[in-house]
């Protein structure tokens, strides 16, 4: 955990070498660039939290292939692009954060179809059309915070 020390630059692309990592917690600093896409190939890697600091560019499909994960926050930077739909492959994410970018298009129908999401956090985006109508299906989820029309 390096949350709150106004760290400076890019996260690095071989920040996971260590197969070993399973909290990846970046809160609160001052990272720039991109996400590195090759942080999908850690896998036993559960925990993401890059939170408040200035990243941009698009959410990396590649972090469908942690299949470990259960925590993704990617809110209060600087992300666009659309949501991938490859992210409903992450079937132990109980909590995906997004909220406070600048991620546009529909939100994907199959996105977060699993059984342990219980948070879903999506508001101040640009997404566009409306909320899916299976979001009633997961049987988990307890708290859907986004704006859009109501199917």
């Amino acid at each position: 955990d390096i949350s709150y020390n106004s760290i400076e630059g890019t996260i690095p692309e071989n920040i996971g070498l260590n197969s070993n990592l399973i909290y990846m917690i970046y809160w609160n600093n001052k990272f720039t660039g991109t996400i590195p896409g090759n942080i999908g190939l850690y896998p036993s890697l559960a925990h993401i939290n890059f939170e408040a600091n200035e990243l941009t560019g698009t959410i990396p499909h590649e972090l469908s292939r942690m299949g470990q994960l259960e925590t993704l926050k990617l809110g209060y930077n600087k992300l666009t692009g659309t949501l991938p739909s490859s992210l409903s492959k992450l079937q132990r994410l109980g909590l995906f954060d997004i909220s406070y970018n600048s991620i546009e298009g529909t939100i994907p129908e199959n996105i977060g179809l699993n059984s342990n999401l219980i948070y879903m956090i999506y508001w101040n985006n640009k997404f566009t059309g409306t909320i899916p109508g299976n979001i009633g299906l997961y049987p988990s989820l307890a708290h859907i915070n986004f704006e859009g029309t109501i199917p």
